[in-house]
């Protein structure tokens, strides 16, 4: 009952960051959730993950395993691609599962984003997102 009380939250809480048409969020296994924004906004790639990651701790969710003062976080990959690209969005998700694991390396509670350069993507026109 808590915990699935406390994954409602937290989905209810990402799903709000895909409002536009073409954006969906997921639950992307037992405790995960993938998020693709179609055309986001230019700028910083790692400013709607780094935010999700605040509101998540604000929700104030308790957490007993927890290192961040007993309260739920997450950990979120990220990467970016252009539609004309060749990679696919299976290849897109993979590249953001792997920036969520390096994020669960470096400590978890972060946000890990896998830019152009490492991806072999450009930043563009899709961002994907790996939260657990």
């Amino acid at each position: 009952q808590a915990g699935d009380n406390c994954i409602r939250r937290v989905a209810a809480m990402i799903a709000r960051a895909a409002r536009r048409p073409f954006d969906f969020c997921a639950r992307y296994g037992g405790e995960e959730f993938a998020l693709v924004l179609y055309a986001p906004s230019g700028g910083d790639p790692t400013a709607l993950p780094e935010q999700i990651r605040r509101d998540t701790m604000a929700l104030n969710i308790p957490h007993t395993h927890s290192d961040a003062g007993g309260i739920l976080t997450v950990s979120i990959g990220s990467a970016t691609a252009q539609p004309d690209t060749k990679r696919s969005l299976a290849g897109l998700i993979q590249s953001a599962d792997e920036a969520l694991y390096r994020a669960k390396q470096l400590g978890r509670n972060r946000a890990v984003h896998v830019d152009s350069a490492e991806s072999n993507t450009p930043t563009g026109a899709f961002k994907v997102f790996a939260i657990k």
